[in-house]
């Protein structure tokens, strides 16, 4: 699994703030396929996000369990 960097996940964070502001910006006054399109590409990051911290997360466990073996 390819690791993210934190600077390519604060960017995707970022993004996905700026998704969210145009939907609250815009609550029930946008375009329809736009904010499809929008909604899509939001998904997208949200799984990004989750596949990154997924990888941080196995990263985390493996170091406790190395130097908990050290112990």
């Amino acid at each position: 699994m390819k690791t993210t960097s934190s600077k390519d996940l604060s960017v995707k964070v970022k993004d996905l703030d700026n998704l969210i502001a145009y939907f609250e910006k815009n609550e029930n006054d946008f375009d329809l396929d736009e904010g499809i399109k929008k909604y899509e590409e939001a998904i997208t990051i949200v799984k990004e996000l989750k596949n990154s911290l997924k990888s941080y997360e196995l990263k985390i466990k493996e170091l406790n369990a190395k130097y908990k073996e050290e112990e």
